[in-house]
């Protein structure tokens, strides 16, 4: 038999090439003959976590640090698993034991970084990542992961520094690239943002991640029909809200299909919904249209013209011929932002209800306005598009002006009312579906909202809307600008500075002190007109980079 330190060459030769089995194989046979081989073992935890058998992996490496204590890429290697497995508690006790064997290895120091940087503690990540930097200043991951850290933080110029530093030291790191290239977009820096993800999709043409990044710089620049077509990538991605129904039936591709049955089904957020929802009636006109969408959007959406029958997401489906979702149908329709559908009213609210919560506002002379502060807690931006309840203070005082909560008790953050001194109205748990919420922002004069369902929705109805909107936007609100194409009664009030609510509010509150100082004590009928007069027209065009 050959000696145990050449085949523990050979089994580490088989693991490097990807051959798990042959690399078992070998460590197996070192193992009967010598079952406390430090490197056998090492080598034989990985296998198993590389095959999938977590729990034999982590066995397997404890017994192996049982055996030799004191060899610090146990501890990392070990660490890095633990991690994988998302037990962070253990994972940084084994990085940090790794680092107290070996105060030079990079790697426990990345894992380190790793590991706090999940568990909130982002000072001891930027830290650790640095640390790793000093001891392997060319080690590609760790800088990329430093720069996103940064940029993360809205820490931007240092942020670019690293991810530079990233593609000198590995000028082909197509994550590094497509990561630069969205720190650009949210930047505005576009024409940048666009060449370095085009650098990404150039090395790995068919990563649908990079596609869908192209996707919505491309969006966010208002070059929609090029996106539109990189944005069908999403079905391939595995961090969409939207997954592929899998249905027989082909997907339609805008053709008129006479009485044919096109099934358009929503594929992402209520929102999502709410604007592409105005496509509808288009296609209506080129084939029979059933509509599936989320239940609490039935009622309201029922009002679109052209719909044959209209079904809540999971029910049955009735017979279909063809099917499209959504948010293709832009793409079907080759919309640009001078094609877009956006004559408005394209939704209505239901006159009776309407007349129910107008006769409840009817005692509030001044302008009425419905006011939203947080999203829903699923979407993963959520934090960065919301607003902390007591921040809402600076808007509290301002004569004729009353404002009514459209604000759902579900989304994030909404747990927590503003201050006694908003002076806000809450009848929000009157509102069992977005016909109702429909229903009372046609009673109102002017909702104000952060980015989520509500500001669709009131922009559908034709009211006039304030968006908060945080310093990096969804594309859909496109780069540089404070009105919408999608919502002709939107305007944008957009942060200049990362996470600055206070200034945002401010100028809301100016404009809103202008508005209801037009407003006499004795309720008008025309406040809605006063609000596009007085506010609504001015469509700067703000740089925020």
């Amino acid at each position: 038999m050959a000696k145990a330190s050449q085949m523990v060459d050979t089994a580490f030769a088989h693991y490097r090439a990807g051959q798990l089995v042959q690399a078992e194989t070998v460590c197996r046979r070192i193992l009967l003959a010598s079952s406390d081989n430090e490197d056998a073992l090492h080598l034989f935890g990985l296998i198993a976590f590389a095959s999938g058998r977590a729990d034999l992996a982590v066995e397997t490496m404890r017994k192996a640090i049982s055996v030799h204590p004191a060899r610090a890429e146990l501890y990392r290697d070990f660490a890095a698993i633990l991690l994988s497995l998302g037990r962070l508690d253990v994972a940084i006790s084994s990085s940090r034991r790794a680092v107290c064997l070996n105060q030079s290895d990079a790697e426990a120091y990345f894992l380190i970084g790793q590991v706090t940087r999940q568990q909130g503690a982002l000072a001891e990540a930027e830290a650790a990542f640095r640390t790793a930097v000093v001891h392997c200043p060319s080690h590609a991951l760790v800088l990329m992961n430093l720069a996103n850290l940064l940029q993360e933080q809205g820490r931007f110029d240092e942020a670019e520094f690293f991810y530079r530093e990233t593609l000198r030291q590995k000028p082909d790191y197509a994550e590094a690239h497509k990561n630069f290239a969205v720190a650009l977009s949210e930047r505005g820096r576009l024409d940048e943002a666009e060449a370095s993800i085009r650098q990404a999709i150039r090395f790995q043409p068919d990563e649908p991640g990079f596609r869908m990044a192209l996707a919505q710089i491309l969006l966010q620049a208002g070059r929609l029909e090029e996106g539109w077509k990189q944005y069908e990538w999403r079905w391939q991605t595995k961090n969409m809200p939207s997954r592929p129904r899998g249905f027989i039936q082909p997907l339609w591709t805008g053709t008129t299909e006479n009485d044919r049955v096109l099934l358009l089904h929503a594929e992402q957020g209520f929102g999502d919904t709410v604007q592409f929802c105005r496509y509808v009636p288009l296609a209506a006109k080129k084939a029979r249209v059933v509509l599936e969408v989320p239940r609490p959007l039935m009622s309201l959406l029922s009002t679109l013209p052209g719909i044959d029958h209209i079904v809540a997401t999971g029910d049955p489906l009735p017979p279909f011929d063809i099917h499209c979702p959504l948010l293709s149908l832009p793409r079907v329709f080759r919309t640009t932002t001078t094609t877009i559908p956006n004559q408005v009213p394209y939704l209505r609210a239901e006159g009776r209800r309407v007349a129910v919560w107008e006769d409840r506002l009817s005692d509030l002379d001044g302008v009425r306005v419905g006011l939203v502060w947080a999203g829903g807690a699923v979407t993963p931006r959520n934090p960065q598009r919301s607003i902390a309840p007591g921040k809402l203070s600076i808007l509290a005082g301002i004569p004729d002006v009353h404002f009514i909560s459209l604000q759902k008790f579900q989304s994030a953050g909404s747990e927590q009312m503003p201050p006694r001194s908003l002076g806000i109205i809450d009848w929000t748990n009157d509102l069992g579906d977005f016909a109702d919420t429909a229903a009372l922002i046609k009673a109102l004069d002017l909702v104000i909202s952060v980015d989520t369902s509500v500001a669709h929705v009131a922009g559908a109805l034709g009211k006039p809307v304030w968006l908060l909107n945080r310093f990096f936007p969804c594309w859909r609100w496109l780069s540089a600008r404070d009105d919408s194409p999608w919502y002709p009664t939107l305007r944008q009030y957009r942060q200049r500075v990362l996470n600055d609510w206070d200034g945002v509010l401010r100028d809301v509150r100016r404009d809103l002190a202008r508005l209801g100082a037009d407003v006499p004590q004795t309720r008008l009928c025309k406040v809605t007109a006063s609000v596009e007069k007085r506010v609504g027209s001015s469509h700067r065009r703000w740089n925020i980079q």
